[in-house]
């Protein structure tokens, strides 16, 4: 498809006047109903990235806009060059960060690799950590959390795979023991990514180059951070660098428990 002509045609002139076309590749973010396009600068001077998103309460682009504006000089992260709001859409356009995260650069190919891998995402969450919780505007505290599952659950938004996953017939059954754990999780509150996986975390040359997709970055707890990047090393690497991962961030004996309640909460969220 021509995204190029697809996008002029498409996005309002304010939009597509601040990209300087040269290439255009859509890129896949799983169930998100958002479009990401990476649009390669004519000039030479790298790229930035767009997405596109329906007005819609369930993902907001200006949520993630705010957040990028609140982490310049706190954490490497990518700069806003343009937000916008026209016609039932949203439009953010960001700065695209020099490196590529770890999965689309290719696989580690040695034990060695892996596990240089595993040591910059542990670091790269402690860094997240430290950015001090207490002048975060931003609440993902549990509370606010079990309520958004609840709109979920209410109007019928629960992606279908976690019947897979969970090896269930009925939703309702996850989502009756999601509440009942929830009523005896003590949070650990951090500032936090939100979405933590290997994707959102951009390496060059061996080096952490910094974080995106921080649409849901805020103050919560910190084992929703570490549930997700738990469950992204399963997927990517394997079971077994997992307690490397732990071992790296500094937590000796994880939290069972709470791993499986924020996994599980994320498919409601």
């Amino acid at each position: 498809m021509d995204w190029i002509s697809a996008i002029r045609d498409s996005a309002p002139p304010h939009v597509t006047e601040r990209m300087d076309f040269q290439e255009v590749n859509e890129l896949k973010i799983g169930h998100s109903v958002s479009k990401v396009f990476f649009i390669k600068d004519k000039r030479g001077n790298g790229g930035v990235y767009l997405k596109c998103n329906p007005l819609t309460p369930a993902i907001s682009l200006e949520a993630e806009k705010d957040r990028l504006v609140w982490l310049q000089g706190k954490l490497p992260v990518p700069q806003v060059v343009h937000y916008a709001k026209e016609r039932s859409f949203e439009y953010l356009i960001t700065a695209a960060l020099e490196g590529d995260n770890p999965i689309s650069a290719g696989a580690p190919g040695s034990p060695e690799n892996t596990e240089r891998v595993i040591g910059l995402y542990a670091t790269g969450l402690r860094q997240i950590h430290s950015v001090p919780a207490g002048s975060c505007p931003f609440d993902n505290r549990l509370a606010r959390q079990m309520d958004k599952a609840r709109r979920n659950m209410a109007d019928n938004l629960i992606v279908a795979d976690i019947l897979d996953r969970y090896e269930v017939d009925n939703v309702d059954v996850l989502y009756e023991t999601l509440v009942k754990t929830s009523e005896t999780i003590q949070e650990e509150i951090v500032f936090t990514h939100g979405d933590y996986s290997l994707t959102n975390m951009i390496v060059q040359d061996g080096e952490l180059r910094g974080f995106v997709d921080w649409g849901n970055g805020g103050v919560s707890d910190k084992y929703q951070d570490l549930a997700i990047a738990a469950k992204s090393i399963v997927y990517n690497y394997g079971e077994a660098w997992v307690p490397v991962f732990f071992e790296r961030y500094g937590i000796s004996r994880p939290d069972r428990e709470k791993i499986q309640f924020y996994q599980l909460l994320d498919w409601f969220i």
